[in-house]
């Protein structure tokens, strides 16, 4: 049978959506305990760095007319900026701003590595210290990547944007949902269903 159909399909795609339910589905992993976790925690912290960077991507030529000025600035320049448009306050120091910062010297980190000479040297007792012997040392910046962080990052994200979602003036109802498609598909005309 060689009858051709033709297929169409359409959606709205929303990155940061797609970003932050993919980290969703990693913090599952975690908290199944399927299996050792590093992998899912560094997926989820990286995850909802890209989640925020695509939301303020989305938005930012919706609030600021000018964005194509703002869209090689860092991710955290570009999040100031449009919190002070929106009459969002900011503050660094606590949630869930705090964890947008941390996330992104995390984020800067995974996307710019260099090799470094890691040493770790402790003291613990004896039948203990085979709990952690047999784990590989590593960079301090990378202790950061722990399910707490994980968790606390992830729905910071989520708040930072709920709250830039209001401000805006005409809100996405869902902005954390990666949205509907729709489709079609129908015979070729011309063509015999045989």
């Amino acid at each position: 049978m060689n009858t051709k159909v033709v297929v169409r399909k359409e959606t709205h795609y929303k990155p940061h959506a797609d970003f932050y339910q993919a980290a969703s589905d990693q913090l599952k992993h975690i908290e199944d305990k399927a299996y050792e976790p590093y992998a899912s925690l560094l997926s989820v912290l990286l995850l909802s760095a890209f989640a925020l960077e695509a939301y303020l991507n989305f938005i930012g030529p919706t609030v600021e007319p000018g964005w194509d000025d703002f869209d090689k600035c860092p991710t955290l320049a570009k999040l100031r900026h449009i919190c002070s448009v929106l009459g969002v306050a900011i503050d660094f120091g606590s949630s869930p701003f705090q964890s947008a910062s941390e996330v992104f010297k995390f984020r800067n980190k995974m996307a710019h590595p260099r090799d470094e000479e890691v040493v770790a040297e402790y003291e613990d007792r004896v039948g203990h210290f085979e709990k952690s012997f047999y784990e590989q040392p590593k960079p301090k910046w990378l202790a950061f990547a722990t399910e707490d962080n994980a968790k606390r990052c992830h729905a910071d994200i989520g708040k930072i944007i709920k709250v830039l979602n209001e401000k805006l003036p005409k809100p996405d109802p869902s902005p954390l949902n990666v949205g509907h498609w729709h489709g079609l598909a129908q015979i070729k005309a011309g063509a015999s269903a045989m």
